[in-house]
């Protein structure tokens, strides 16, 4: 998720600016308003299609705001059905940016009782599995999980985690470019998985073990992209998926928007991404917005217009290894930055920083209605954004304006550390998840006026 290693959870104390120079509509500071505390490391929020709050913490735990027992727990003794067989791919959440990573609920969740999630297995690498709710949706049992796909991955970092059910009904998956820095391996920007580049092959080759354990070694040109699946139709062995090996069946099938290259991975929808460790989707107008955590310079958040059809067409370039935020990283010539997609906010990462992408807010709060809201997880921020008219994929986009504010400007004496996701329920109220204190919050109806508004 973060810089190259979380687990420091580095703050610095700067003052609250309004990075752009211009004021976001709105003349009051939205509040956090503190749900509940408590939790181990939360970083995923999501609900579930009825009125309860689920929290993801990186140790393992699903629970339910406000009830008192786990809603399931993903351990090292977890037991999965992989290629016809039972197998114990195990858990891990020892690395700054590994365990259980992201959460999300089927469209038809409440009468399927199926969701999915990402977590990191014993070895570090990614497992993405189905799971399934009990009859009366009260809890789950982590051995009913089914893995869909595995992904070998090359370092402890960057293993990005979010997932998420887009307006279309299909899985968008984020994978980081699999770590260390700078993308030393050549991820980001390789589609085809027989150049797979192992620049530094110590670090770089297939993990032996990975493949023992019956992964596909293309998994790795999985990694730096945004996948798309359709979990709702097998795809029978035989297949070119680098997910899975292609003599094992999937649980899984692609969608045909997501051609767009013929020797991509046919999971990959999107490339280019150094680790999109959070993203949404607008409910109002189904764009998808992306929040890329950057190197050393820049952080950026992306926005991918819907077409009028309603489809998110494939095939965007994010630009990494080659440019980071608008900037060649590097000294890099081998892309021009107008063959890649624009992003909607950059901001100069001033010695440390990790942008925490969120959501457009469609909540009952009239006076928060279209603003983005996001966060820097190291820096102890929350961004408001004013979102302009955006343009279609891979052309130029407006620069969106925003602000930025602390813990305590927003309400809360004690900082909310460490913010590492956001998160909608059913009516769009939007939640925080802070790991630095274990709190959940929600931006309240409250308000207080900035200077200059009264």
């Amino acid at each position: 998720m973060l810089k190259n290693g979380f687990s420091a959870f580095l703050r610095f104390a700067l003052t609250a600016v309004a990075l752009s120079g211009a004021a976001v509509a709105t003349a009051q500071i939205p509040q956090l308003q503190l749900v509940q505390g408590g939790y181990s490391q939360p970083l995923a929020i999501r609900n579930d299609g009825s009125n309860r709050i689920f929290v993801v913490e990186k140790t393992g735990g699903i629970k339910i705001i406000a009830q008192a027992s786990n809603f399931m727990t993903v351990s090292s003794s977890i037991s999965c059905q992989w290629n016809g067989t039972t197998v114990s791919p195990g858990f891990t959440a020892s690395g700054s940016e590994q365990g259980l990573l992201g959460l999300t609920f089927h469209p038809q969740y409440l009468t399927n009782r199926r969701f999915f999630v990402h977590f990191s297995d014993s070895s570090g690498d990614t497992v993405i599995a189905e799971m399934a709710a009990n009859s009366n949706l009260t809890s789950a049992d982590p051995n009913s999980c089914k893995i869909l796909l595995r992904v070998d991955q090359d370092f402890s970092n960057h293993n990005g985690g979010n997932v998420l059910f887009g307006p279309d009904g299909l899985l968008y998956a984020g994978m980081g470019d699999g770590g260390s820095g700078g993308d030393p391996c050549g991820r980001g920007q390789t589609l085809n998985p027989a150049q797979l580049v192992n620049a530094n092959p110590a670090a770089c080759a297939v993990d032996s073990a990975f493949t023992t354990a019956g992964g596909n070694s293309n998994s790795r040109a999985l990694l730096g992209k945004m996948l798309r699946l359709d979990v709702d139709t097998p795809t029978a062995a035989g297949h070119s998926l680098c997910g899975v090996p292609s003599n094992q069946a999937a649980l899984y099938s692609i969608p045909a928007s997501n051609s767009f290259n013929p020797v991509a991975c046919p999971e990959v929808m999107a490339f280019g991404l150094r680790n999109p460790w959070r993203f949404s989707f607008d409910r109002s107008t189904g764009d998808f917005i992306i929040g890329d955590v950057g190197q050393n310079a820049f952080e950026e958040v992306n926005i991918h217009k819907r077409a009028a059809n309603g489809a998110l067409v494939a095939g965007l370039n994010y630009g990494w290894n080659c440019w980071e935020g608008e900037t060649a990283f590097n000294g890099c010539t081998s892309i021009a930055l107008s063959a890649t997609h624009d992003p909607v906010m950059v901001y100069a990462n001033p010695g440390s920083a990790s942008v925490t992408g969120g959501y457009i807010y469609r909540g009952p709060v009239t006076a928060l209605t279209g603003l983005y809201f996001a966060a820097d997880a190291v820096r102890d921020r929350i961004f408001v954004a004013t979102p302009a008219n955006i343009t279609a994929p891979g052309l130029a986009q407006p620069n969106w304006s925003f602000v930025e504010y602390t813990s305590a400007q927003m309400g809360q004496s004690s900082p909310a550390s460490n913010i590492a996701s956001f998160g909608e329920d059913n009516v769009g109220n939007l939640y925080v998840a802070s790991i630095g204190t274990g709190n959940i919050y929600v931006l309240g109806s409250d308000s207080i006026h900035r200077n200059g508004f009264e």
